[in-house]
């Protein structure tokens, strides 16, 4: 397999997202989480990524516009039930949005999550120069990144890192924005392990 044949510098982590349906439950999306979750972990996969935080999916009853991060009790149980399920061997990253305060979010994960992906693209209206919207299908929105993320990015990782003081240990992935090499160590000097990658690939 793809996983087996990387050399001993590379680890992959395979991302899942829920795309709720009209009619679904808080329960039936940490379903879909886990039950996707558990295929990636079948694959040798190094880890999974929970994407709670994607601009482009469909909203239902249970969420909107991608915003499960912003319910930190759902984040919890979605991150708990696969953890249960799973172990403590296996690194679990939670991909999120930007937040004015990520207090919430880390005192619930803390201890479930190995690590906080921050920030993903964020839903915003995108219009054409005569004003007319773009996605007017899909309400209007759809997931903006680039540098558009990267003051949001920053002051992510500046909370995440404070709060990783207060709570306890978890890895923190900066993300939003990183076009450059001198982009990315403004992440890395903030106090971020890691950086991921996105619109500049």
């Amino acid at each position: 397999s793809f996983v087996k044949s990387l050399d001993g510098h590379k680890t992959m982590k395979i991302s899942t997202v829920c795309t709720p349906s009209k009619g679904e439950t808080q329960e039936d999306i940490v379903d879909q989480f886990v039950n996707l979750s558990r295929i990636v972990k079948q694959t040798g996969s190094h880890g999974v990524e929970f994407d709670l935080s994607c601009p482009n999916i469909a909203p239902s009853e249970a969420s909107s516009e991608g915003d499960i991060y912003t319910d930190a009790k759902l984040s919890r149980k979605i991150t708990e039930e696969f953890r249960n399920e799973v172990g403590d061997k296996f690194p679990i990253f939670l991909k999120v949005g930007y937040l004015k305060d990520y207090t919430n979010l880390v005192s619930e994960t803390i201890g479930l999550a190995d690590a906080i992906v921050a920030v993903n693209a964020m839903p915003a209206p995108v219009n054409y120069n005569d004003g007319k919207n773009v996605f007017e299908e899909r309400g209007g929105k759809a997931g903006v990144c680039g540098l558009a993320l990267l003051d949001m990015g920053l002051d992510a990782v500046g909370q995440l890192v404070k709060l990783r003081e207060r709570f306890g240990d978890f890895k923190i992935i900066g993300l939003g924005g990183i076009l450059s090499p001198e982009i990315a160590m403004k992440y890395l000097d903030l106090g971020a392990d890691a950086i991921e990658i996105g619109t500049g690939a």
